[in-house]
């Protein structure tokens, strides 16, 4: 249980670290400019502030995440039926 408690540690520890780095832009991951890029568009960006918050649960937010996608695409399919041409001369048929 001690090796799962230093383990823990570390990762906060350098994940912290990390996150200190890129916000004081001393390195810039692209890994972690990605994932806050993905909160962004989610419009989860308060996951981003509270990142170190150990109530937020992964499986919820990985869930939430897959299902602000599908919906952001449906919406974006919608938009693009309603303003394409062919769709809108079909749509006088049916």
């Amino acid at each position: 249980m001690q090796n799962s408690t230093k383990r823990n540690s570390y990762k906060s520890r350098n994940a912290i670290k990390n996150y200190n780095i890129d916000m004081n832009d001393i390195f810039i991951s692209r890994w972690i400019v990605n994932v806050k890029h993905i909160l962004d568009l989610a419009g989860l960006s308060y996951i981003w502030l509270r990142q170190f918050d150990s109530s937020i649960n992964i499986n919820w937010l990985s869930k939430k995440i897959k299902q602000r996608y599908c919906d952001m695409h449906v919406q974006e399919w919608n938009s693009s039926l309603i303003t394409s041409p062919k769709a809108i001369i079909y749509s006088n048929y049916l």
